[in-house]
């Protein structure tokens, strides 16, 4: 499985093949896969002239491991957060059980899970994700409320959310013009009114 340091050797690859690419003598090669269909295209050889493109190629197969690594240190936070979260073992039962009878049901639930956990880049989202996927386990919350709810963290700025914490706490002031742009950040989600919580 690629790690960092994989993906930036194959930027550090595309670099040169993109200069390399931008080359006056090969404009009519350019040209042709510009206007080429796609078929054509599969079966040209003219790709393997431009190096960004030979390049691409080759580094697809990588892109694509890079995206499942993710997936899979996302989804390993979203369960180790829904795991360390409080969940209760039987509502987790009766979760399953509900799961395994309602295959449409279950389809519908873990389709958008794992949607969710598929567009984050960051742990933090997956840990909130995690832990409003246990709320609705333990019905804290309904299905709506967790939809509604998992956009939000999608949408919310991370760095906000240490603003937030101070301002339940009384530590800042929403109102403050100090924080506006977050501050207003904030009530646009639906997290804060008026300048407070």
């Amino acid at each position: 499985m690629p790690d960092e340091s994989g993906l930036i050797r194959d930027v550090d690859a595309i670099t040169p093949s993109f200069i390399d690419s931008v080359d006056p003598n090969l404009l009519d090669t350019l040209t042709e896969i510009s206007e080429a269909g796609l078929d054509l295209l599969v079966n040209a050889g003219a790709l393997d002239s431009i190096p960004i493109i030979k390049t691409l190629i080759g580094v697809t197969k990588t892109a694509m491991s890079v995206h499942e690594a993710n997936l899979m240190r996302q989804t390993a936070t979203f369960l180790k957060a829904l795991l360390t979260g409080g969940l209760d073992d039987r509502a987790w039962e009766e979760h399953t059980r509900k799961l395994r009878d309602d295959p449409k049901t279950a389809a519908k639930e873990l389709g958008f899970v794992l949607a969710l956990v598929d567009r984050n880049v960051d742990a933090t989202r997956s840990e909130m994700h995690g832990r409003l996927y246990g709320a609705l386990i333990s019905r804290s919350i309904s299905w709506d409320e967790f939809v509604d709810m998992s956009e939000v963290a999608s949408r919310c700025m991370v760095s906000d959310l240490a603003m937030l914490q101070q301002i339940r706490s009384g530590e800042i002031d929403a109102s403050n013009p100090g924080n506006g742009f977050r501050a207003d950040r904030l009530a646009s989600l639906g997290l804060i009114v008026s300048g407070s919580v």
